[in-house]
């Protein structure tokens, strides 16, 4: 049976160029059956239904499953091309649902047996192609927290890497797969890299054709926000060819959507205001009224707002920006609508929108455009934008359609995070949309940064310049890709250099923990070690397993591991403000008691500990403890607790010793002693 379904199946792939629909149901029943010999039995289910649809001249065919009843519901669903690829695959069973409530821990299987799991499942259900897809385990996703395993599944063709990874993921215990999905394109070449350029010379075409330039980037802090410089490419978008070394973009095969203390104050009425509440009163009072906010944007000329347009509705708050600002809506009786946003505090327009007619026949040309963007701006935004043509947003980019982009520059260099954008209705000359975004912000000089012949030196000593393919297309609006190119490609996805070291800014997923080089040996070497395979640790090799652990790393360490149940990578200029406001608003440590530098002592990590855990409560009952120690005389709760868990203990005669300083070794080896019960 097994032959006879390999010989159909491969009279299927030679034919698979003609789309099969589901009126022919012999190839639909031939494909199901290979199906059902890949994924096991189906006889958990007792629904099923299937669907085939034609995307980009491709056959796919989609079978799913499921379960009747709402108790213990499961489904399965399989996504399969003509030629009997397997491209999706889910699994849903409610037993597998991530609970927020459920302990974290670390028994869980090690990375080298979830992988072979991995691997033996993709060459059970792609046998044909699973000598080119390897599963990456996703060590950034692993947590004491998390309930499945994931992996990243890379293509590769003559032993190349091609763009569009796919992924898959385990349950916890790592027996029952429950995502898979690939893009895979079939029937096309993948260009032999005997003839590509060297890797030195595809770097010289890169700094010629593509480039980096000099920016100012924005650093947030909480609520502070700081700007910097640094070296970004030019159009991250654009690859060097490797055969020709000229520039070539990828394939996109998704597509945006377009369309401080002081007394407090007594007010008038007798009330008394907090110097906070007065502040914000104060600011309130400068701004403009709404009908003066409304009056000033129908005055503009530029805006041309119908009078028949009626405000609808006006809103006061603070932007992303702290600045006072209101949003209007406005509509006529045909529903046509308007929208804006301006300063509450000058009537300045940051932003304004309007029904336009975009089906009507161009009349205007891209000159006139150009014209018409040019007169308009410095009525909209003078303060950025002057009749004489100075200006400190440059034009970024303009199209054919009408839409052009600006960018601030500040000492002549860009800063992305402030753009304008304006939009031309080509067929009446009519501005129909326009956008502000502006910081204040202090800009550092960039009297310091390095050239960019150094910055080039950087990029290529910090990172690898390697082969890759990606798909591409020869036609404009094309839905699929007709052909894979052969690139270089930079070994890191996101590329910033620091403009003043030129050290690489590591991306948010990019923080790894090293391995240690001064705990072998040590009592708690295995706890360590297991805790950093979960992304618990510090950043550093040497971590002085013996040192007293300062409050705030314990803090760090209880917070992430107990309640976030997440992964933290402590560095040693790591500032905890997020983990002690959790901390705080968990009851685990209280204002009075928050000491950063200080050291912890047994005891008050037992109090911390507990605390976490949501026990404080029950901790603190009285009368109801016996301790288990000799020398444990208050806390007795907390202590006993922990005791009776086995996750800290005493000495052989029967002393706690709570006044004892507790090291970074001890806080990882009595973590792990909970994480591990």
């Amino acid at each position: 049976m097994k032959k006879l379904l390999s010989i159909t199946l491969l009279a299927i792939m030679v034919f698979s160029a003609v789309p099969v629909f589901a009126a022919d149901t012999v190839e639909m029943k031939t494909i199901l059956a290979s199906v059902k010999e890949r994924i096991g039995s189906t006889d958990e289910f007792d629904k099923f239904n299937s669907s085939t649809q034609l995307e980009n001249g491709k056959t796919l065919y989609n079978f799913n499953w499921e379960t009747s009843g709402d108790d213990d519901y499961k489904s399965m669903n399989v996504t399969v091309t003509a030629s009997g690829i397997i491209t999706q695959y889910n699994y849903n069973d409610n037993s597998y649902y991530y609970d927020y409530n459920r302990k974290p821990s670390v028994n869980k299987p090690s990375s080298e047996a979830v992988l072979a799991t991995a691997n033996d499942f993709i060459k059970k259900i792609n046998p044909s192609i699973y000598k080119n897809l390897k599963p990456v385990l996703s060590n950034d996703s692993r947590s004491v927290g998390t309930n499945s395993n994931s992996f990243t599944i890379k293509r590769y063709e003559n032993d190349i890497p091609v763009s569009g990874d796919g992924y898959l993921s385990l349950s916890e215990d790592g027996k029952k797969v429950l995502c898979f999905n690939i893009t895979y394109d079939e029937g096309l070449s993948f260009p032999a890299p005997d003839k590509a350029i060297s890797k030195e010379a595809a770097q010289k075409a890169y700094e010629e054709k593509v480039g980096l330039k000099l920016c100012y980037l924005t650093n947030y802090d909480g609520d502070n926000k700081t700007a910097y410089l640094a070296y970004v490419p030019v159009d991250s978008t654009l690859y060097i060819n490797a055969i020709t070394g000229e520039t070539v973009k990828q394939f996109s095969r998704y597509y945006p959507y377009y369309n401080g203390k002081g007394s407090a104050e007594k007010a008038a009425d007798g009330s008394v205001f907090t110097p906070a509440e007065t502040g914000e009163m104060e600011n309130i009072d400068g701004l403009m009224s709404v009908a003066q906010a409304e009056k000033s944007f129908r005055a503009n000329s530029v805006v041309k707002l119908p009078s028949d347009y009626k405000l609808t509705n006006i809103s006061r708050s603070k932007n992303y920006n702290d600045v006072y600002v209101y949003d209007m809506s406005f509509s006529d009786e045909q529903n046509n609508c308007a929208s804006a946003t301006v300063n509450a505090a000058t009537g300045e327009i940051m932003n304004f929108y309007k029904n336009a007619d975009f089906n009507a026949k161009k009349k205007i040309s891209k000159n006139k455009a150009d014209e018409i963007v040019k007169n308009a701006l410095p009525l909209l935004s003078p303060s950025h934008f002057s009749a004489n043509g100075t200006a400190d947003y440059i034009l970024d980019s303009s199209s054919e359609d009408g839409n052009y982009s600006y960018v601030r520059t500040v000492n002549g260099i860009p800063y992305n995070d402030d753009t304008v954008y304006i939009g031309v209705n080509m067929s009446d000359g009519s501005i129909y949309q326009y956008g502000l975004s502006f910081t204040d912000i202090e800009f550092p000089s960039s009297d310091k940064a390095i050239s960019l012949k150094t910055a080039y030196e950087k990029l290529w000593n910090q990172l690898d310049y390697t082969l890759y393919y990606i798909p591409t297309s020869s036609k404009e609006n094309a839905t699929a890709p007709d052909s894979y190119t052969l690139v270089y490609n930079m070994s890191k996805d996101y590329i910033e250099l620091n403009a003043l070291t030129g050290e690489f800014k590591p991306a948010y997923n990019d923080a790894t923990l090293p391995e240690y080089t001064d705990i072998s040996g040590h009592y708690a070497e295995t706890a360590i070690n297991t805790l950093k395979n979960f992304g618990i640790g510090y950043a550093f090799p040497e971590i002085e397993p013996d040192k007293n652990i300062s409050q705030k790393d314990f803090i760090v360490f209880i917070v992430s591991a107990l309640i976030n149940k997440q992964r933290i990578s402590v560095t040693a200029d790591y500032d905890a403000k997020y983990e002690y406001a959790t901390a705080k608003s968990q009851r685990v440590i209280s204002e009075d008691e928050i000491n950063p530098d200080s050291t912890v002592t047994r005891e008050e990590a037992a109090v911390y500990i507990v605390r976490a855990l949501g026990y404080g409560e029950v901790a603190d009952l009285n009368g109801i403890y016996i301790s288990p120690f000799k020398d444990v005389k208050n806390n007795i709760g907390y202590i006993s607790i922990l005791s009776a868990m086995n996750v800290i203990g005493g000495d052989e005669n029967g002393n706690f010793n709570p006044s004892g300083i507790l090291s970074r070794g001890a806080t990882l080896q009595i973590l792990y002693n909970y994480l591990s019960r």
